[in-house]
């Protein structure tokens, strides 16, 4: 079985960021601000092996099983690289929105997880 590669997204919730949650924003109506809201970006998108570990390569991760490594950092996240290798695989271009995600937790703070499955 090949490896499938998602990340984990957990912080405050704002209105601000319900544009990039995983429901659409009308579910987060009610939601109150600094409630602990958990999405998921480029859910199993990154089917096989390969390409999942150079998914993560661009996230930081030097070694996709290196469970170390899967708590996301700003500063070893390459934010270009990922856009220019989404640009390289099947359907990549429909992840861009969720490459914009990833920037926008980052940049507050939220804790994202790097999770590979298989």
């Amino acid at each position: 079985m090949g490896m499938c590669a998602t990340v984990i997204c957990v912080g405050p919730f704002t209105p601000e960021v319900a544009q990039y949650l995983e429901y659409s924003p009308e579910y987060y109506a009610g939601t109150r601000p600094g409630a602990i809201v958990v999405s998921q970006l480029f859910d199993c998108c990154f089917m096989g092996s390969n390409i999942s570990r150079g998914f993560a390569e661009c996230l930081g991760i030097t070694n996709a099983m290196d469970f170390n490594q899967h708590v996301l950092r700003r500063s070893a996240v390459d934010l270009p690289k990922l856009r220019e290798y989404l640009a390289t695989i099947s359907h990549g271009d429909e992840y861009l929105k969720d490459a914009d995600a990833l920037e926008r937790m980052l940049d507050l703070g939220w804790l994202l997880i790097f999770m590979p499955n298989g």
